[in-house]
Formats: C-alpha cells, structure tokens, sequence
C-alpha cells in the first residue's frame, strides 16, 4: 500500500514535489526483523568463537609456560647434580693419593731413611744408650 504524503514548503504557486512513502508490509517487517535477529546471533556466535580462541590460547601459554619453568628446575638440578659428582671424582682421587703417600711414609726403611738424612740421626752405640729398667736397679743395688 502506497500513502502519499503531501509537504509543502515555501510558496504553493510553483508545483511542489511530492513525498512518496511506502508503508512496508508485514511480510518485508518480519523479513526484515528476522534478518536482523540472524545477524545478531552471527555476532554473538562470532564473539562466543573468539572468546573460546583467546581462551584455547591463553590455556596453551599458561600450559607452556609452566613446562618451560619445570624444564629450567630440572635443568639447574641437573647442573648441581653434575657439579656435585665432578667434587665427589675429586675428592675420591685426592683421597686416593693420600692414602698413597701414608703408604708410603708409614713403611719402615722410608722412616729410617728420613731419620738419618732429613733429621741427621745417627743409630745410637751401646754407650750411648740407657736401659731403663736395667739402670734403675743397677743404682739400687749399689
């Protein structure tokens, strides 16, 4: 159904132009409406996908994030670990080689050679030697 409307501006003496408005049916009102309404839902699914994205992909770098840190600790643990081990080698050689020069000090010709040429002893004569036990009672008896 077409309605015409009749405007006049300014004089009336020259033909004025006429607006022609169209009144929409209901049929164009509900296509029009319902056009709508599927445009809006278009927006709120796109805005539901894209909120499940930002999601997905926040997950994804909380979820990375937390291996890369736990990968760092195993990492500076097995740094100390191996730190630890290389001290351990160490000390075992060194203790090795220790137990080596005892060896090697504690035997007797080794002690005997250090007395005489080190500490310039010489092994002692009879007489410059005192029996203890003989010289006490030697001393009494007389």
């Amino acid at each position: 159904m077409i309605v015409k409307e009749f405007d006049y501006n300014g004089s009336s003496a020259l033909k004025p132009q006429r607006k022609e408005q169209t009144i929409p049916s209901k049929e164009t009102y509900d296509k029009k409406k319902k056009k709508i309404e599927q445009q809006r839902r278009k927006k709120q699914k796109d805005k539901k996908i894209k909120k499940s994205v930002y999601q997905i992909v926040l997950l994804i770098l909380v979820v990375g994030g937390i291996t890369i840190s736990r990968d760092v600790k195993v990492y500076k643990t097995q740094q100390q670990l191996d730190s630890l081990n290389k001290e351990i080698n160490s000390v075992i050689t060194e203790n090795e080689a220790l137990k080596v020069q005892i060896l090697k000090a504690s035997s007797l010709d080794k002690i005997e050679e250090t007395a005489k040429n080190k500490l310039k002893m010489i092994l002692p004569t009879k007489e410059n030697m005192i029996k203890l036990g003989e010289s006490q009672t030697t001393e009494g008896k007389q």
